[in-house]
């Protein structure tokens, strides 16, 4: 697996998502793209999404670190936060898409 701190080289801060990219091993997965998708289009617009957004990139970063370095560490994050957090931006996003 690449190191994580290689996963960012070209990303800007603002549209890197640290916490999944440790747990898929790359800023290229699909389900990255559902999260931005996710973060631009429901999130940044209000204020209290921009918030979070905020706080999310204060501090991930060293969470992402972590979690990069530990195989069993990746599997439980992306089991239990990573991918039921895809699919409620897909559910959300598709709900929203149908009004």
């Amino acid at each position: 697996m690449a190191r994580y701190e290689d996963d960012y080289e070209d990303e800007p801060k603002e549209e890197a998502c640290f916490i999944a990219t440790a747990v898929y091993g790359t800023p290229l997965a699909p389900e990255i793209e559902v999260l931005r998708q996710f973060r631009d289009e429901l999130l940044k617009p209000n204020p209290v999404g921009r918030a979070l957004v905020a706080t999310y990139y204060r501090l991930s970063p060293p969470l992402a670190r972590f979690i990069s370095r530990h195989r069993v560490l990746r599997g439980l994050v992306r089991g239990c936060l990573v991918n039921p957090a895809v699919a409620l931006a897909r559910a959300i996003r598709s709900r929203r898409a149908g009004q």
